[in-house]
């Protein structure tokens, strides 16, 4: 690999504008072997909270080309009905190493790792971590479809 850039956002709160969109879009485009990246918190609703419809600013990061977005505890819903409202309208990868669905897979479009190809024939990998915002027999624990593992446990397994 000759080069590689990282634009990276983080705790957007749902304030991504759409020249601001077109901006991150442009400046990716601009350069070969560039990864877009979020490290959480862009949505705009809170913890518990949630939008029916879904999230704008993920509509917005789809337009200007994220290629991945850790989860962030304000992505994450303990119910999974509504972390697919959350995170439903994003259309690159979201990533948790340490998230555990109780029962059944994961959330779909949540990954724990990503290896992304880039244009010159080489591949970067990715994992996102979140902190424990559920632990196995906390009292959230009983309500949770998740649970989470130790973040740096988990990131000493993927390095």
């Amino acid at each position: 690999m000759s080069s590689l850039l990282v634009l990276h956002t983080n705790d957007l709160h749902g304030r991504l504008r759409p020249h601001q969109a077109e901006k991150l879009r442009t400046l990716k485009m601009a350069q070969p072997n560039t990864l877009l990246v979020d490290a959480g918190v862009a949505v705009g609703s809170g913890d518990l909270g949630f939008h029916p419809w879904g999230e704008r600013v993920l509509e917005r990061m789809n337009a200007a080309g994220y290629d991945a977005m850790a989860l962030g505890n304000r992505e994450f819903h303990p119910c999974r009905f509504a972390l697919r409202l959350k995170i439903g309208k994003a259309r690159f990868p979201l990533l948790c190493a340490n998230l555990r669905a109780r029962r059944g897979p994961t959330e779909e479009g949540v990954r724990s790792a990503l290896l992304l190809p880039l244009p010159d024939g080489s591949r970067v990998a990715l994992f996102g971590l979140l902190r424990e915002m559920v632990r196995e027999g906390s009292w959230a624990a009983r309500f949770s479809d998740f649970l989470f593992r130790e973040p740096l446990a988990t990131a000493a397994e993927w390095t």
